[in-house]
């Protein structure tokens, strides 16, 4: 047998009310009525628990009754399929975050577990079956290596949430494929977002344009295909409408609609960005973006990357808009001749994604080189060939450069060397410190950065970093969950630092009862001034997305309480990756 604990408290230790359910894992029938809950019941713990999918299905919908936030851990569990007509039993691993009760919401953080086999969502969906939810809110905390499982987890679940009204989908990657099913539905708003990006509502017909325009709660972009019928085309005429992205199959594009949709995306005045997600180009697709005023343009594809037959076409596109300031290219590391196209713009930003080897760096290397008004260079690879591209970087006059990469590299490190850099931002790294394979640390690196004003880091390993003299602000976003270990390691080393400088720390913590341990242990260091300690709780919320509320101000000196989130991307990355019980806040200086 195993054992759920339940707790009327937020805090389950000093709980005095716990309340034990013994679960047969024989699973007899009357296991499928619903399970004894208590009415104030608000988290739950599932760990290493076999049960079927309809006793699952039987919590979810029993929690959907209570009138406030209700919290499901589960982790390691065995959820078994009860399909009838199924030649076997289906036993699946899954380990997700569920939020439940609040408005008839339910949010599913679905983990990295949730996806190491195909059939695991498939069981998830089974337990998701019929249930009375109005809002669906579905946030992947790692990319899909298949997203067919993800859109055949949508296609068998949804068509059976009757009472469904607001589906909202954030992932690591948007798809055209994800896209175009999303705009299959038939609800009345979907939305879905990129993590660290903007959130959209996909529109696939007039009236619902209509509704999103006069919305209070209207989505920071729109969502539309390329393709669109022209009557919603012509509804986008004249609208004050700032960010809009398109996606879709460009090369299928109908002369008929390249003329509506151009005159349709140059009558929109405010237009101020625009994302492109297509999964194939032709000349008619860059021809209707042809001469907006936009300031910010993304073009992205499949999980490859753009690739872009019509290399002239977009190039004489790029060359077309004037006002342009930051370029986003998720590129395919099989076509050079993109580079190409981007040679001489007059852009402030760029930002290349999925660089691969960099098998044509000399290509890159001259088209990065005529970029003369760059300053800011984001860069998301593997770290093979990459260290040859910040060698070039180094005859720019970029002041901020952002590498997100997969691994470490003595490379890596060694080409970071002297650059004259005012903002660093790094992601993605497995460790910052020294190992046995290693010799060479990030320490000397980041101290030769003699410009260096700003670091911002989000890493799951902090040991033996040396910051410039000329650092002013340090910014941490800790991935996973911290330990009390982990804050030592962090505070002792910065607090050894002779420069006085600024801290922005974030991470985020299971359980309640262990933030005081974090409290004092950075009140025990000398050179240190802490101005903030905020703990943060997450709630769902019908029109808003990731709602974070101060739980508890522990030190507010400053008296500030906001996010500050801006446009700083990593941070918002951070932020829709640690959607958990509690995010701690921390401001503190060393003086």
């Amino acid at each position: 047998m195993h054992v759920i604990i339940f707790s009327d408290s937020v805090d389950l230790v000093t709980s005095e009310l716990p309340v034990v359910i013994v679960l047969n894992h024989a699973e007899p029938a009357r296991c499928g009525d619903p399970p004894p809950v208590l009415p104030s019941i608000q988290y739950i713990d599932l760990h290493g628990v076999k049960c079927s999918s309809s006793w699952l299905r039987s919590l979810f919908s029993t929690l959907l009754t209570l009138d406030h936030e209700v919290q499901c851990i589960i982790t390691y569990c065995y959820i078994t399929s009860t399909v009838e007509g199924s030649d076997r039993e289906s036993t699946e691993l899954i380990s997700t975050n569920i939020r439940t009760g609040f408005n008839n919401t339910f949010y599913a953080q679905l983990s990295l577990y949730s996806f190491m086999f195909g059939e695991t969502l498939h069981v998830f969906g089974e337990a998701l079956h019929g249930l009375n939810i109005k809002l669906l809110r579905i946030n992947e905390e790692y990319a899909i290596a298949n997203r067919s499982h993800f859109v055949a987890f949508l296609y068998k679940s949804l068509p059976s949430l009757s009472s469904l009204e607001t589906l909202d989908v954030c992932v690591d990657d948007i798809s055209p494929d994800l896209c175009e099913y999303l705009h299959s539905l038939h609800i009345k708003s979907v939305t879905l977002s990129q993590k660290g990006r903007s959130r959209g509502v996909i529109v696939n017909h007039v009236s619902q344009l209509s509704q999103v325009l006069i919305s209070h709660t209207q989505m920071e972009a729109i969502i539309i295909d390329v393709n669109a019928h022209p009557d919603l085309l012509e509804a986008l005429c004249g609208r004050n409408i700032n960010s809009l992205c398109l996606y879709g199959s460009g090369e299928h594009l109908e002369v008929k609609n390249v003329s509506a949709l151009c005159r349709s995306l140059s009558s929109l005045k405010q237009l101020d960005k625009l994302d492109v997600i297509v999964n194939n180009d032709s000349p008619g697709l860059w021809q209707a973006l042809h001469g907006l005023n936009i300031k910010s343009l993304s073009l992205s594809g499949g999980e490859t990357g753009l690739i872009v037959n019509h290399v002239l076409a977009l190039a004489q596109l790029l060359a077309s808009l004037i006002h342009l300031e930051t370029l986003s290219i998720k590129v395919s590391e099989y076509n050079p001749c993109l580079w190409e196209a981007i040679h001489g713009l007059n852009i402030k930003c760029l930002s290349l994604c999925n660089l691969g080897q960099l098998d044509h760096i000399s290509s890159l290397s001259q088209s990065l080189a005529s970029l003369t008004n760059l300053e800011t260079l984001c860069v998301k690879f593997s770290c093979a060939g990459v260290p040859r591209l910040l060698e070039t970087g180094c005859g720019l006059n970029i002041t901020c450069l952002s590498i997100e990469a997969s691994g470490t590299c003595q490379q890596l490190w060694e080409a970071l060397i002297g650059l004259n850099i005012q903002s660093l931002s790094m992601s993605g790294f497995l460790h910052m410190r020294k190992n046995i394979q290693e010799e060479h640390t990030i320490s000397p690196s980041l101290s030769s950065l003699s410009q260096l004003q700003m670091l911002t880091l989000y890493v799951s390993d902090f040991y033996d970093i040396q910051l410039p003299q000329s650092l002013k602000y340090l910014n941490i976003y800790w991935r996973g969950e911290m330990d009390t270990f982990s804050l030592s390691n962090i505070v002792n080393t910065l607090s050894a630092c002779t420069q006085r400088f600024e801290i922005k720390l974030e991470c985020s913590v299971k359980f309640y009862d262990s933030i005081e341990g974090y409290k004092i242990k950075m009140e025990t260091l000398k050179n240190v001034k802490m101005t903030r300690f905020l703990i943060y709780t997450w709630k769902p919320s019908i029109g808003n997305g990731s709602d974070w509320f101060v739980q508890k101000v522990v030190v507010g000196v400053d008296g500030n309480h906001d996010d500050d989130i801006g446009d700083d991307k990593l941070y918002k990355q951070f932020i829709d990756d640690v959607a958990d019980l509690h995010r701690i806040s921390v401001r503190f200086r060393i003086n």
